[in-house]
């Protein structure tokens, strides 16, 4: 009887673990075209430069998600399958890390928008209804300094914690 009721309250658990991931709906990939805004799970706001900088260097910053500005929406560069570039619709930049090399990508690394070659690489994976957004080469996510909820924001690499609101995110497509 006793072995009887500790498998029972083991199958509990593990319902409620998985009921927990959020997987009722699967994860959306970024939209292969068209203009996207990267909203956070955590705090329904934007990534975008600060300040809808143009130039290279640009900190990235968390921002009131709204569809009329054009510095909030990103499209997807393809890297023949394997990552892929966030290009900013207004400036033309990546998403990008502020460090000139991956050996350089510690915790805390920012983000900055910086022209688009092949060393921008992100992977999406996906958790529940979001992804995290990590780097290519590191085993590091993009994630909200502070899990501050206000605007402006910066954003940071760190261990990749799928549990974290702060580094999941969605995709808003631009609409007519």
């Amino acid at each position: 009887m006793r072995n009887r009721l500790t498998i029972a309250l083991r199958v509990m658990a593990a319902a409620v673990f998985v009921a927990s991931l959020g997987l009722a709906a699967p994860a959306e990939a970024a939209p292969s075209t068209g203009f996207f805004m990267i909203r956070s799970k955590m705090n329904n706001k934007c990534m975008v430069p600060k300040g809808s900088g143009t130039g290279n260097h640009v900190p990235i910053v968390m921002f009131t998600c709204r569809s009329g500005d054009p510095w909030q929406f990103w499209t997807v560069i393809d890297n023949n399958g394997t990552s892929k570039r966030f290009m900013n619709k207004h400036s033309g930049r990546c998403l990008d890390i502020a460090a000139n090399s991956d050996g350089e990508v510690t915790f805390g690394t920012r983000l900055q928008t910086f022209s688009c070659d092949i060393a921008a690489q992100w992977i999406e994976d996906p958790f529940g209804a979001n992804v995290l957004l990590r780097w290519a080469n590191r085993p590091f996510c993009i994630d909200i300094v502070d899990r501050n909820p206000g605007n402006n924001v910066p954003v940071q690499m760190l261990d990749c914690k799928p549990f974290e609101d702060g580094q999941l995110w969605n995709y808003l497509p631009q609409t007519a």
